[in-house]
């Protein structure tokens, strides 16, 4: 289901949300939800998979992601959530904007938008996983060559890094899917 309940009234939304569960449940099969409303996510959804330009950014199941956010773009979703203990003057935002689908940078696509970039956002998207099983992140802060307090890089062993890279790009189970071209044809 995409977009199941943009612009509906809560109580519409609940209704077919409500709908959508009882259909999972009673026919025993899965729903996929596109939907950027994260309240959603986190009431309906068993595991999430966050994207940000098309690309994979961090997949995990919905109590870890929330409470472990581990990419800085996950981050940023989560913080600019408005919450009622909050006494943010103002909500978080993440500043830039979007890159062009047919001119994305090269190695990660959040990386010209991200306060944590550096010198490995350039090279190949590759999965990292966490210590929770099924948390897996598309990130090089979590590469074993780096050295991070958090966001801060604190040192890059360029060399390793490249290697656990290539090594993490020749396991098929790790490495970003590439998605099929339709030169902009719906098909």
């Amino acid at each position: 289901a995409d977009e199941p309940t943009t612009a509906l009234d809560v109580t519409i939304e609940a209704q077919i949300l409500n709908e959508l569960l009882d259909l999972r449940d009673e026919f025993g099969v899965s729903i996929m939800l596109i939907t950027h409303d994260l309240a959603v996510v986190r009431e309906t959804c068993d595991r999430v998979a966050v994207m940000y330009a098309g690309e994979m950014m961090e997949t995990a199941d919905t109590r870890t992601l929330f409470e472990d956010p581990r990419h800085p773009y996950t981050r940023g979703l989560i913080n600019s959530i408005p919450r009622t203990d909050d006494d943010r003057e103002w909500l978080d935002a993440i500043e830039g904007n979007v890159p062009d689908p047919t001119a994305k940078p090269q190695g990660c696509p959040f990386r010209t938008r991200c306060d944590a970039a550096f010198s490995l956002c350039e090279e190949p998207l590759v999965a990292y996983s966490a210590e929770e099983v099924g948390h897996r992140t598309w990130c090089h802060l979590y590469n074993d060559a780096v050295a991070n307090d958090g966001d801060d890089v604190q040192h890059v062993d360029d060399a390793k890094a490249k290697q656990l890279i290539q090594e993490h790009e020749a396991s098929d189970d790790l490495v970003t899917p590439q998605r099929p071209n339709f030169g902009g044809e719906y098909r």
